[in-house]
């Protein structure tokens, strides 16, 4: 959770200390996880809305820059279908650790890796990373039959492929997050890749087989079926024990080279969408809706169906196909309007008051706006199909890695925000404008931020930035505020926004390597190789 995002039954800098076990009244539809917090709390729960931030020893409503918890490892496998199955009290590593009643009988899988090493994976830890990205499949994976009802599957007539994918007004997807390509990829593997969907559904069919009805509640341990994830890789922060040579992980870091078998485009039609177009028959400017600077989630609140989604980021993972795909939105609907904007998004709301707003499923007669948390997926490879608009800066951040020994965090490639009035959020020829977003640590530990953004069309040169923040805890508010001064100020960085999130002499805009006038696109190993000295030749003096 970033600090903008409060649970309002929650203390600030609450602990996760251990996940229980699932439980709703039987006569309501929400569920609910037990939990157990440092320092303990008033409600020792949270509903299943909440899914993608439950992570074992992760602060909620943080008010400082907590250190990260947990010894650190990776690990490659051959496939889960080797993967035991216990449970949590019986691990190893836990033994000095006094492993708290409401989470000993939880299942988790277990599996031996590299130098004999014997991991334990909560099931629900790993379900969280694959498929809890947001709110909506957080709960839906809770009950049996779910995506059958929600979406439509259709064969693409020109390729004879099932690619398309139909969502009906009574789906309770969020359309806010249909506008987000990474949301629209992990919904597309989790349809269409067959080990995944049956993966997904597994858990419904679990809690539908093995759950049990008590003193007017459900009752049910957490439990699924993975998918094989064949050769993916894992980075894992948890607790390890020598003597054992045991770790128990506390949270799934990264996952790498996720088996994808999910066409090259995949069509997203959804009745809302509409291609909005000014009175003279022109695209319009989209806007993007901005979350207010305070938001109070309240998990008993009623939320309304009727109001736009409010889109709420969680803290991120990486998470990465062993392929690359793309995903589209269907606009068959045309709208004549004075704005032009682009579906039902909202327009910029520049209030910073607090607002309290829900997390739960939303009906009509709910009473506060509905929030949705998505965690941020960081899908890598899709740098490449961007037209390698970004191939030689990659190569550049690549040899940092290889000659001066930093480390990537992770690396993230979107469209730059649509603003009313402004249009460099495209480029000259109207297609979108992209920004490319890494977190690199070096040799010492210290953490920088790098910030690429797309000018191919040459219409004016733009430095890239190198950060040095004061604190990450609310990264991506801040880099949303950078993106957005970027598109208002015509492609000038915000020197205001850089002191208040930096502090002096804490960044730089570092020059593109010169080129020849006559190949503006090329750039040779040499000047790629002095590009990256310069680099770390900045970020050693701004330690």
């Amino acid at each position: 959770m970033t600090k903008n995002h409060k649970i309002d039954d929650l203390s600030d800098d609450a602990q996760i200390q251990s996940i229980g076990s699932f439980f709703r009244k039987k006569t309501a539809a929400t569920w609910g996880v037990n939990l157990t917090f440092f320092p303990p709390q008033d409600k020792p729960s949270l509903s299943a809305s909440y899914a993608s931030t439950l992570v074992r020893k992760r602060y909620l409503n943080p008010t400082l820059e907590h250190n990260l918890v947990g010894y650190s490892r990776s690990a490659s496998i051959e496939s889960t279908q080797n993967w035991k199955v216990t449970c949590i009290g019986e691990c190893p590593a836990l033994r000095r650790k006094n492993t708290l009643k409401v989470e000993a009988s939880q299942f988790c899988f277990t599996f031996q890796g590299e130098l004999d090493t014997t991991f334990y994976i909560p099931q629900f830890e790993l379900a969280r990373v694959l498929f809890f990205q947001n709110g909506y499949l957080s709960r839906t994976a809770l009950e049996p039959d779910c995506l059958n009802i929600e979406f439509d599957i259709t064969v693409n007539p020109l390729t004879g492929s099932k690619n398309i994918i139909n969502i009906p007004l009574s789906s309770g997807y969020p359309v806010s997050s249909l506008n987000d390509e990474q949301c629209r990829q992990k919904l597309s593997w989790i349809l269409l890749d067959p080990d995944a969907r049956a993966s997904y559904e597994s858990i419904g069919q679990f809690q539908k087989l093995n759950g049990f009805d008590k003193k007017g509640y459900r009752f049910w341990d957490f439990q699924f079926t993975p998918p094989a994830l064949p050769l993916c890789e894992f980075d894992f922060k948890g607790v390890f024990d020598k003597e054992t040579n045991c770790m128990f992980v506390y949270e799934i870091a990264a996952m790498r080279n996720i088996s994808c078998k999910v066409p090259s485009m995949v069509s997203f039609n959804h009745p809302k969408f509409r291609e909005n177009l000014k009175a003279d028959g022109k695209k319009g400017t989209a806007s993007t809706p901005k979350p207010a600077m305070d938001y109070i989630l309240d998990d008993d609140a009623e939320t309304n169906s009727d109001n736009e989604h409010i889109f709420l980021h969680a803290p991120d993972v990486v998470f990465e196909f062993s392929k690359t795909f793309l995903t589209e939105k269907i606009t068959n609907k045309k709208h004549f309007g004075a704005s032009g904007r682009k579906d039902d998004e909202a327009g910029i709301n520049d209030s910073k008051a607090t607002q309290n707003v829900g997390i739960n499923e939303s009906t009509r007669t709910g009473d506060v706006p509905q929030a949705e948390l998505n965690a941020v997926m960081d899908i890598t490879e899709n740098i490449y199909l961007y037209q390698r608009k970004f191939d030689f800066f990659q190569q550049m951040v690549e040899l940092l890695v290889t000659e001066y020994g930093y480390t990537i965090n992770s690396k993230q490639v979107h469209e730059l925000p649509n603003m009313v009035n402004c249009s460099k959020h495209l480029l000259s020829d109207g297609k979108p404008r992209y920004i490319s977003v890494i977190s690199i640590t070096n040799v010492i530990g210290a953490c920088f931020h790098i910030l690429e953004v797309d000018t191919s069309d040459t219409i004016k040169p733009l430095s890239t930035q190198l950060l040095r923040l004061k604190s990450t805890i609310d990264w991506e508010i801040q880099i949303l505020e950078f993106e957005k001064a970027l598109v208002k100020r015509s492609l000038r960085w915000d020197s205001n926004l850089l002191i208040r999130f930096c502090g002096r002499k804490r960044f730089q805009g570092v020059p593109h390597p010169s080129t020849e006038s006559s190949n503006k696109n090329f750039l040779s190993k040499d000047s790629i190789a002095h590009w990256a000295s310069r680099f770390d030749g900045w970020m050693r003096s701004i330690i």
